[in-house]
């Protein structure tokens, strides 16, 4: 209660007093505790800014926009899922270097990830900065002289165009803005969903 809308609460590992990670028969333990749930952040920017701007040369001419997201946190069960399934890099990592160290217990990378990963493992883990900055779109332009025409047609412009073309900054391992559903509960949440698309065009505009 008295939480903003958006607030993201994922289970986290049981912790002793100095922050350390509790094992228990040589297993990590998690809180599991709906009603402890970790409070991990907010799905929702603190702030969002935009730049366009556009240029001519001769006979040349460019417009591009820049925005970027700043602020909010998302969670990427996709990841959770493949260290649970054994199939990310993380997990892959851990099996060569023999399971993954916990408070001086080596744990076994299959015994490890099928606690911490899923749905039901430690969320908190999978924990990622919203903050991005893309190019969202850009387009290059070239007016043909009229005269190559006989003056006959004019103002006649071929222009290369994109949307969401690149990141500049993403810390996130997807597009922040995709989202798993549009319901209340599931917004900054990943699960296996498709990614951003890209988007390139041609247009060639005359008159006569």
């Amino acid at each position: 209660m008295g939480k903003p809308f958006g607030e993201i609460y994922a289970n986290d590992f049981q912790r002793d007093a100095s922050g350390n990670i509790v094992v228990s028969g040589g297993l990590p333990q998690l809180i599991n505790n709906a009603n402890d749930y970790k409070d991990v952040g907010n799905s929702n920017p603190n702030f969002m800014l935009g730049w366009t701007n556009s240029f001519k040369y001769k006979q040349f001419d460019l417009a591009f926009t820049v925005d970027g997201r700043f602020g909010g946190e998302v969670v990427d069960m996709t990841d959770a899922y493949m260290d649970a399934y054994g199939t990310s890099q993380a997990s892959a990592t851990a099996r060569d270097e023999g399971g993954v160290l916990v408070n001086g217990t080596r744990i076994d990378a299959q015994t490890y990830y099928n606690i911490v990963g899923g749905r039901s493992g430690a969320l908190t883990q999978y924990v990622y900065s919203a903050t991005n900055i893309r190019l969202r779109e850009a387009s290059l332009g070239y007016n043909i002289p009229v005269n190559l025409f006989h003056d006959k047609v004019s103002n006649i412009r071929v222009a290369f165009t994109g949307r969401n073309l690149f990141f500049f900054y993403l810390k996130a391992p997807y597009d922040p803005e995709t989202t798993l559903s549009t319901d209340n509960t599931l917004q900054g949440l990943d699960l296996f969903g498709q990614p951003s698309t890209r988007s390139l065009g041609f247009n060639v505009s005359a008159r006569f």
